[in-house]
């Protein structure tokens, strides 16, 4: 469930997690005076520690969506499978279903975005999260997304035996 939305431009929230705030930075570096940076600019490797809490969603010409990465904390906190360890195919539907909305927003706003809430699991504890998300094109100077990176922070849950990878 999505408890707070904001639009970085408007809203200019507190960024719970530090490194979502440094890729948000990178991100304005990259897009200048454009309206979406290019996603060839982006330097995943400037945040070599916090890759397993990101994910790389493609947006096709039709606004579907495709998992281009998922990260190894997302993963093991969304009980994804080894088979699939897809973000756009979470077992839990109403996960899903907060995902897909929150992916749909992002693209539709075509600039970042900062969700707030918890999803509830079945029969687990409910998961406390922040996401935001960020647009990319596919060449510069476009102002429609190609794909949306998507930085989680699990913090509250950083003691818990959910993750493998530590947040930091």
């Amino acid at each position: 469930m999505i408890q707070n939305v904001h639009k970085i431009s408007v809203d200019s929230p507190e960024l719970r997690a530090h490194f979502q705030q440094e890729i948000l930075d990178h991100w304005r570096d990259l897009k200048g005076d454009k309206k979406i940076p290019c996603k060839q600019g982006f330097r995943p490797q400037k945040f070599p520690r916090f890759l397993a809490q990101l994910a790389i969603i493609s947006v096709n010409e039709h606004g579907s969506f495709s998992d281009r990465l998922t990260g190894g904390t997302i993963c093991d906190v969304l009980k994804l499978s080894s088979g699939l360890k897809k973000l756009t195919e979470v077992p839990d539907l109403k996960i899903r279903e907060s995902i897909d909305h929150m992916l749909r927003e992002a693209k539709d706003e075509a600039e970042p975005m900062y969700y707030t809430g918890r999803f509830l699991p079945p029969a687990r504890p409910p998961v406390d999260f922040s996401v935001l998300i960020i647009p990319f094109s596919k060449f510069e100077g476009a102002d429609q997304p190609c794909s949306l990176l998507l930085a989680f922070d699990f913090t509250k849950h950083a003691t818990s035996n959910l993750l493998r990878h530590p947040i930091i």
